[in-house]
């Protein structure tokens, strides 16, 4: 209850819209930092660096030094083709979270002018008067 009053919200009214507007504007939306994507050649060398790969680069190497060339090139193809498929399959992965988050566009009922209302996540700034309760929200 003391926050709320050093914030100078009412517990009962909430904010007044007016105020929630000047409070998104100074303290902007409230989202999340987006995340910096890997680069594929981060995640290649990533997938170079497990220790099944390096078992094979290693075999490869010493296939070459022993004189089976056929040998060492058909295994560096082995891994060229697995290493191809992780990468691929991490980067699809992350698209698909990507569109996830997209999907997923969080609300918020808080106490503006007295009442109740629904808002976009994005725009609960400080000082809001939050309803919270278990399940999918309704208004109440």
């Amino acid at each position: 209850m003391e926050a709320a009053t050093r914030l100078g919200v009412s517990d009962v009214a909430g904010l007044s819209a007016e105020e929630a507007r000047k409070r998104l504007t100074r303290f902007g939306p409230n989202r999340l930092r987006k995340e910096k994507r890997e680069p594929i050649w981060e995640i290649f060398l990533e997938e170079i660096r497990e220790a099944m790969i390096m078992l094979l680069l290693v075999t490869g190497v010493l296939y070459a030094l022993w004189g089976e060339l056929a040998d060492a090139l058909t295994i560096f193809a082995v891994i060229l083709a697995l290493v191809s498929v992780e990468v691929f399959n991490e980067h699809r992965a992350e698209n698909a979270i990507a569109a996830l988050r997209k999907l997923a566009d969080p609300t918020a009922f808080v106490c503006r002018d007295g009442q109740y209302v629904e808002i976009p996540a994005e725009e609960v700034v400080p000082g809001d008067v939050i309803l919270l309760k278990a399940g999918s929200p309704d208004p109440p």
